[in-house]
């Protein structure tokens, strides 16, 4: 039988596996990323903290597609759909196959 419930259930379990696994985007390969911290707050389910992290690097690596989606991430978790939108587009048009950034991007329009 069909549930919505089920399949909302399982697309959550699916981007907690996604995020809950190392990073691996081109960064990365050199070492840790300037916006390691703000994983480390991700992953630990401290949001608010991670985007403290975010915002002054903001400026800088908008664009990136690594950060945006982190962003993205941390913005949907809060509950800010509105403005998780734009880094997860963002995302979107330079990785189109991007699977974590296309879930995080619908659950950001279906809560707004």
């Amino acid at each position: 039988m069909f549930s919505f419930r089920t399949m909302a259930g399982r697309g959550l379990l699916a981007l907690w596996v996604v995020l809950a696994t190392p990073w691996h985007g081109q960064a990365a390969e050199k070492g840790s990323v300037p916006w390691q911290g703000a994983l480390t707050h991700l992953y630990a389910g401290e949001y608010a903290q991670a985007l403290i992290v975010l915002t002054p690097l903001e400026d800088k690596y908008t664009g990136n597609p690594a950060f945006d989606l982190v962003l993205g991430s941390v913005l949907c978790h809060l509950k800010d759909y509105g403005t998780a939108v734009f880094p997860l587009e963002r995302v979107l048009m330079s990785e189109p196959g991007n699977e974590t950034a296309r879930l995080l991007l619908a659950m950001s329009l279906h809560g707004s």
